[in-house]
Order: structure tokens, then sequence, then C-alpha cells
């Protein structure tokens, strides 16, 4: 239920976007994520999205410090951060677009939560709900629905682990590894219906009481 909560003001936002006539949206698009340790050889970061006469392939990073090491028990990690892309690939019907014919905007929107490393020497996994999304402007040969373009996927949670290494500094944590999963229709179809009786629920709080009528003899 918590991840209902945390994705639904992400689906409002995606869902005004459609209001737009001149930007090309497509939404629920299925995604490929890829995360490496950010230990400053470069880029740590991929999303492919595709489906629906589209596809999308961006290569970028984080700033250092989001998702790297060495980490000491008591520090903190992740947090808020912004993923800048180096390189992509679009292709929208049959055209397809170099990364010198559109420009790929930076995503400032993940806000991912904290993590305080614990003292007692475990490895750490932290799981946060995510919805892998790219937009951007094509420069170049502008497809007719506009210029404009903003691909969304289909909301997943996001792995990221954390060893602990007795060894390294006196005993350090790293990043060791992440991934991306999507729920499974059935767990997405009891969601639905959570956030549906979470709904109804909230009808019923709001409306007004009814007296009952009285009784005349």
């Amino acid at each position: 239920m918590k991840l209902v909560l945390r994705i639904l003001p992400t689906v409002f936002v995606l869902i005004s976007i459609t209001a737009f006539a001149d930007v090309t949206v497509r939404n629920n698009l299925d995604a490929n994520i890829g995360i490496e340790p950010n230990l400053g050889a470069g880029d740590n970061w991929s999303v492919s999205l595709f489906g629906q006469g589209v596809f999308i392939q961006a290569i970028g990073g984080t700033p250092l410090g989001f998702f790297d090491g060495p980490y000491f028990p008591g520090d903190m990690a992740l947090g808020p951060t912004t993923i800048f892309w180096d390189v992509a690939g679009l292709q929208i019907g049959s055209t397809g677009y170099d990364f010198s014919q559109f420009d790929l905007f930076p995503d400032d929107e993940p806000d991912f939560p904290f993590v305080t490393f614990p003292t007692n020497g475990k490895d750490v996994t932290v799981r946060v709900p995510f919805v892998p999304f790219l937009f951007g402007t094509i420069i170049s040969d502008c497809p007719s629905s506009g210029c404009d373009f903003a691909f969304v996927g289909k909301p997943g949670t996001l792995s990221f682990s954390f060893t602990f290494d007795p060894e390294s500094f006196g005993g350090a944590y790293f990043a060791s590894s992440a991934s991306f999963s999507v729920p499974e229709p059935g767990t997405l179809g009891l969601m639905a219906a959570g956030l549906a009786g979470i709904l109804a629920v909230f009808k019923r709080r709001k409306r007004p009481a009814v007296l009952p009528h009285s009784q005349h003899s």
C-alpha cells in the first residue's frame, strides 16, 4: 500500500501531461534499467523505454556520492538526486533520431529516501518505488504530433544493495548492485483494488450524516 501512495503524485503529474496536444506522449511503456555503482569511472545509469511505436535509450550518470562508497556505519546515502544524460537514441514510428537531433532533459525528479547505514556490519538493500520517465525536445524533423516528447515506463521498484567490508577502512559499506522490477499484473490489480477501497472509505467519511425521520402517530 505504501508503494501506491508514493507513486500516486507521479501518476497524476504524468496524466496531466497528456492534456498537451503538441507533445508526443506514451505511457505504460516497457522498461529496462541498468545501474552500477558510481565510482568516478563515468556513466552508471541506463534506461530503455519501448512500446506503442516508440523506442528510446539513454545513458548517463548521477553525481558522485549518490551510489558509491565507502560509507561508514552511521553515514547516510542515496537521497534526492539528478540523472544527467550523456548519449541517447530515439525512434518514433519509422523515424530515427541520433543525439544531435534532440535534447534530453536531466531527470531531477528521483526523490529517493536517505538510508542510514547500521552499526551491525550487515549488508543493506533499500527498495524504493520508481517510475521511469524520459522527456525532451526534437530539434530537427519533428513528427506531426509536435517536437516535445514524454515517455513514461511502467511503475516498479528499484533495489539498491550495499555490501559491508570489514577489512576496508576499518569497516565500510560499498555500493554493490542495483536492479529494477515491475510488479506482476496480479499485484497491480491488488494495488488498484486497494486504492479503490481507500477512496470508497474516504467518500463515506465525507458524506454528511442522514438523520432518521421522526415517527408521527
